[in-house]
């Protein structure tokens, strides 16, 4: 048990943020798991509706650093697979990277120039 004000204050914020942190780890792992089991059992309007719920999830995530970048981006690509080896045809995911890359694709990178030197050199 701490001794200090502080670390006791901070214990308890650790405690809390546990909480919420479990329950947004819950959340997404059984909307993760309720969107491949019905896109297994056949039921692809369910899973299609959800997939757009689980992308968020696991972005929310991934923001909060409760999961590395490179997991989430693998369990997009994962639960994406599983709809399209079901049957659907879904690709919302393709859709996101697609934009992403035409954004980037449109920028002109900007212009750089040398910062020219002030310092003149005195001849001897």
């Amino acid at each position: 048990m701490p001794l200090l004000k502080s670390s006791i204050k901070a214990n308890k914020q650790n405690i809390k943020r546990r909480k919420v942190n479990k329950s947004v780890l819950r959340e997404l792992k059984s909307t993760y798991k309720l969107v491949t089991d019905s896109a297994q059992i056949g039921n692809l309007a369910d899973a299609e509706k959800k997939i757009s719920t689980v992308y968020s999830q696991i972005d929310r995530a991934v923001k909060k650093n409760l999961m590395k970048k490179n997991t989430g981006s693998r369990r997009k690509a994962k639960i994406c697979r599983i709809l399209k080896s079901a049957g659907s045809k879904v690709s919302t995911f393709e859709k996101k990277v697609k934009k992403v890359v035409e954004k980037t694709a449109k920028k002109t990178p900007a212009k750089t120039t040398k910062p020219k030197s002030t310092k003149t050199v005195a001849k001897k």
